[in-house]
C-alpha cells in the first residue's frame, strides 16, 4: 500500500549543486520530516518562482524552531524568521530549494487550487503520516460542545479535500466531506504602501471541510495525531477518557443517484510488489479469478499437481481424493470464518461459492514429459480441468444432500439439473504466488519463468532460484556439469546451449520463449471447465509492440477467457522476477 523503497523519484544531487553560492543538503529519501515540511507548505505556506515561504501564526510560534532546524539544514545556511502583522515566516530563495519542492509536486497556485503533491501518493508510510500530521496542525480544528473531540480540516480547495480523504483511507481512517457556503461578509479593506485603499474578497462562494468522528478518531490519534503544541493538547483533552471507548463506524455510503456520463477510457494495471492498489480509497487486489457479486467473498484453495504425478503418470485416483478433500475443506471455511460485515456473511453463506484450483501445472507437465508449448499440453489441460470440475461438482452435490443446498439454490441455474448443490461455484484458478513458493512448485498454470532466475521480494532482497527438475534430468541423462549450470545460471534459459539435448530444450522452454498464442490457448483450455475465472499472465519480450498486446486480448476474447493479463519484460525499472542471476538477458529475448 505504501512505498517501501524510500528514494525520491528524481535526482536530488543535481539540485544540491544548482545554487551558485553554496551546495545544499536536500534529502534524497522520504522521511517523516520531509512529509511534515510538505504538509506545512501546503497548509501554511506558498511556493513562487523565486522563493518558498512557510508561515506561522501566533498559536504556531512554538513549531517555527522545529521547522527552521530542518529547513536550514537543507538550505546549508541559517535563515532568520521575519514577522509582519503577528505572522512569522521562514523564506528561502535558493534556486535548488524552490525547484526541489516543485519537483515534489508542490504547485505555484492560490489556495482554491492547492493539491496534495503528486509524489506523496507514492511516498513511504512515515512520510504520508507526517504530511497529514503537519497539514491538520496547520489547517485543522478540534470540535467543542456536541461535536467535542471531532477533528476537522478546512480548505478552500475541493480537490485537496478529496485527495486528503483518500490518504486518510489508506490508514483506515474514514472522514466525511462537506461543502459549506461562506457567510456573507464585507470585503477586506487594506491600505497599500503608497496610501491607496485596496479591497479583497474571496473569489469562491464555498469552502470544504473534512470531518473525522467516532472510532476513526482513535485511528487518527494512533496513526497521524497533531504536531506538538496547543492543538495536540486540546485534542487529547477532548478525546474520551478511556481510549477504545469510541462509537463504531462502518465503511458504507448510500448511493444517491446513478448518472449516465458516456464512454471513458479504462486501463488495466499490475502492481508487482503487494499485488494491490488503492482505488478511490479502497484497497483492491489485482487478481481477476473470482468475479463477485456485491458483498461476496473470495474463498480459494489449490491442489499441487506436481505431487499427483507418480512414476511419470498422473494418479487420477489420488487427484479425485484431493478434490473431494478440497471441496469439503473450503465449504467448511465458510462456516468457520468470522465476517467483518453482516452483509458479507449473508451473501457468502447465501451462495457458498468456493474456488478450488491448481498450482504446479508446469512442473507436472515436465514430469509427464509434455512440453508446455505443444498441442498435447493444451489437450491435457482441458482433460485435467474437466476431471477436476466434474469431481468437484459431484462432491458439492453430495454435500448438498448431506448438509443442505446453498440458500439461493432454488433461484439458481442448478435447480432444474440437480436435486441438491452445496456451492454455487466450485472451481477457480488463482495466481498462487505466495503459496506456490511455500509449496516449492510453479505458480498456478504458468510455465516456468526461467530455469534459473532472481526473485525480487520485500525490501529489495533477491533470491536465486534453480529449477530442480532440470538439474535432476541433467544428472539422469548424464549431461550435467558445473560449467553447464554456470551457463544456464547466467541467462536463465537453455536454448542455444549445445550440450543440452533438443527434447530437454523443448521441455524447458520458458515463459518468454513460449508464443503468446500458446499462453492464451492454455488459459482457454482451463477456462472451459472453470466456474469462476482463470488468473494467468502472458509474458511478452521487451521488444513486444502494441499490436502484439492487441492480438493477445482479441484471442483471449475469441476463446472465451474471462480475463487476461499481459506483462512486457523490462517495462518497469524494478520487477519481481529476473532471468538468470543478472538483470540482463539475451538480445533475442529481452534486450534491456
Amino acid at each position: 500500500m505504501f512505498n517501501k523503497g524510500g528514494s525520491l523519484p528524481f535526482d536530488v544531487e543535481k539540485l544540491n549543486l544548482k545554487s551558485p553560492r553554496r551546495e545544499l543538503n536536500l534529502p534524497d529519501k522520504w522521511s517523516r520530516e520531509l512529509g511534515q515540511v510538505l504538509g506545512w507548505l501546503i497548509g501554511g505556506g506558498a511556493l513562487t518562482r523565486e522563493k518558498v515561504i512557510f508561515y506561522f501564526g501566533a498559536e504556531e510560534y512554538n513549531l517555527l524552531p522545529y521547522f527552521a532546524k530542518i529547513l536550514n539544514k537543507w538550505n546549508n545556511y541559517e535563515v532568520k524568521p521575519h514577522e509582519h502583522g503577528g505572522v512569522r515566516r521562514l523564506q528561502y530563495h535558493a534556486q535548488g530549494m524552490v525547484e526541489f519542492f516543485s519537483r515534489l509536486g508542490v504547485k505555484k497556485v492560490k489556495s482554491m487550487d492547492k493539491e496534495v503533491p503528486k509524489t506523496i501518493f507514492t511516498a513511504t508510510k512515515e512520510a504520508v503520516s507526517g504530511f497529514l500530521q503537519a497539514l491538520f496542525t496547520a489547517d485543522g480544528t478540534i470540535g467543542t460542545g456536541k461535536n467535542r473531540g471531532q477533528v476537522r480540516l478546512t480548505t478552500a480547495s475541493e480537490i485537496l479535500a478529496k485527495q486528503v480523504q483518500l490518504l486518510l483511507l489508506s490508514f483506515g481512517i474514514k472522514s466525511k466531506r462537506y461543502r459549506r457556503k461562506y457567510s456573507k461578509s464585507k470585503p477586506f479593506v487594506y491600505t497599500a504602501k503608497k496610501g491607496e485603499k485596496r479591497y479583497y474578497e474571496s473569489r469562491g462562494n464555498y469552502y470544504y471541510e473534512l470531518v473525522i468522528t467516532r472510532q476513526n478518531l482513535e485511528r487518527f490519534y494512533n496513526e497521524i495525531d497533531f504536531l506538538e503544541g496547543k492543538k495536540e493538547k486540546v485534542f487529547i483533552e477532548r478525546m474520551p477518557n478511556k481510549r477504545g471507548y469510541f462509537y463504531t463506524d462502518t465503511f458504507e455510503d448510500e448511493v444517491d443517484f446513478i448518472e449516465e456520463v458516456g464512454l471513458a477510457e479504462v486501463y488495466d494495471l499490475t502492481e508487482p510488489y503487494s499485488h494491490s492498489f488503492i482505488a478511490n480509497g479502497i484497497i483492491a487486489h489485482n487478481c481477476g479469478e473470482v468475479p463477485l457479486l456485491p458483498y461476496e467473498s473470495c474463498n480459494l484453495g489449490s491442489i499441487n499437481l506436481a505431487k499427483v504425478v507418480e512414476g511419470g503418470r498422473m494418479n487420477w485416483k489420488k487427484l479425485a481424493k484431493l478434490v473431494n478433500i478440497g471441496v469439503e475443506f473450503l465449504d467448511n471455511v465458510i462456516d468457520a470464518n468470522k465476517y467483518p460485515l453482516r452483509e458479507i456473511e449473508k451473501m457468502t453463506k447465501g451462495n457458498r461459492k468456493i474456488g478450488l484450483g491448481v498450482m504446479g501445472f508446469a512442473e507436472a507437465l515436465i514430469k509427464l514429459r509434455i512440453p508446455y508449448a505443444s498441442r498435447r499440453a493444451v489437450e491435457f489441460a482441458e482433460k485435467l480441468m474437466r476431471f477436476i470440475s466434474e469431481q468437484a461438482r459431484k462432491r458439492s452435490e453430495e454435500l448438498g444432500e448431506e448438509k443442505g443446498s446453498f440458500p439461493n439454490f432454488d433461484q439458481s441455474v442448478f435447480a432444474d439439473k440437480y436435486k441438491a448443490m452445496r456451492n454455487a461455484t466450485v472451481t477457480s484458478i488463482a495466481p498462487t504466488g505466495s503459496i506456490s513458493i511455500i509449496a516449492g512448485t510453479t505458480s498456478g498454470i504458468e510455465p516456468i519463468f526461467a530455469v534459473v532466475y532472481l526473485r525480487e521480494i520485500l525490501e529489495g532482497m533477491r533470491l536465486v532460484e534453480i529449477n530442480q527438475l532440470f538439474e535432476n534430468i541433467a544428472i539422469e541423462r548424464e549431461f550435467y556439469s558445473e560449467e553447464l549450470m554456470e551457463k544456464v545460471a547466467k541467462y536463465g534459459i537453455v536454448q542455444g546451449i549445445e550440450e543440452i539435448p533438443e527434447d530437454v530444450k523443448e521441455l524447458f522452454k520458458t515463459a518468454l520463449e513460449i508464443s503468446p498464442e500458446q499462453h492464451v490457448r492454455i488459459q482457454a483450455a482451463f477456462q472451459k471447465y472453470v466456474d469462476n475465472a482463470v488468473a494467468k499472465t502472458v509474458n511478452l519480450p521487451y521488444h513486444a509492440t502494441i499490436e502484439d498486446v492487441r492480438k493477445v486480448f482479441w484471442l483471449a476474447y475469441k476463446l472465451k477467457c474471462k480475463g487476461i493479463t499481459v506483462y512486457r519484460y523490462g517495462s518497469k525499472e524494478e520487477q519481481v522476477l529476473y532471468l538468470g542471476t543478472e538483470k540482463t538477458c539475451r538480445m533475442e529475448t529481452c534486450p534491456l
